[in-house]
């Protein structure tokens, strides 16, 4: 699939609670860790996205996706953040078991960077 120069893919540094590198279309998170929380929760907390793929300031971010669901296969709870300044997000009514989280940054083109590594948190 053939991509228009304004579909292209910007790289992104992303951490999410552990200082996590994310580089959008080139290269996947190396961990990524949801902060301990009450049953039911999980917090994911990254910095602010400031870098393209080129090492410049980054134009066109429009915000993050944080991808969630009970397989790391199969993250289909997605909400998405459209605030660029936003740097944490809670997931709440988690129902007991083992759930996934992935984020992703996405662009003002609605380009979607790659998702960090999938980790888990145990909700008992």
């Amino acid at each position: 699939m053939m991509m228009s120069p304004s579909s292209k893919v910007l790289a992104v540094t992303l951490r999410i609670a552990a200082l996590v590198a994310l580089t959008a279309g080139v290269h996947g998170c190396e961990r990524v860790e949801p902060a301990a929380t009450q049953g039911g929760t999980a917090t994911l907390t990254w910095s602010p996205v400031t870098r393209d793929a080129q090492g410049g300031d980054l134009k066109g971010l429009a915000g993050y996706k944080v991808f969630y669901g009970t397989s790391p296969r199969a993250l289909y709870s997605v909400v998405v953040l459209p605030d660029t300044r936003l740097t944490t997000y809670v997931v709440h009514d988690l129902a007991p078991g083992d759930w996934y989280f992935a984020v992703a940054a996405y662009t003002t083109s609605n380009v979607e960077g790659a998702r960090s590594n999938v980790v888990t948190k145990n909700v008992p």
